[in-house]
């Protein structure tokens, strides 16, 4: 059985390919503002804060999304608040 008759055949491949395609294309729209609004370090400062806070939602025994969640809300807000402490610093000076 090829690839193509097997999502042809099982549903659940048709859902997985929907789900990976849908993916694919919102991940290539939004690399693409990350890399033109040069804040590639703030997403990966983000990323790296979304695992840190799923392990602490699991070592406080609570689902590791809502951690995620929380930790990533967390760090855009300190890191946007620190940006415009930043600019506004250095337009004073």
């Amino acid at each position: 059985m090829n690839f193509f008759q097997a999502l042809w055949e099982f549903q659940f491949l048709q859902l997985v390919a929907i789900a990976g395609l849908i993916a694919a294309v919102s991940s290539g729209v939004i690399g693409c503002l990350v890399v033109v609004k040069r804040i590639a370090f703030m997403a990966g400062g983000i990323a790296h804060a979304v695992l840190g806070g799923m392990g602490i939602a699991h070592y406080l025994d609570k689902p590791p999304l809502m951690g995620a969640f929380v930790s990533a809300i967390l760090a855009a807000l300190l890191i946007g608040w620190a940006q415009i402490k930043c600019k506004r610093q250095s337009i004073t000076t």
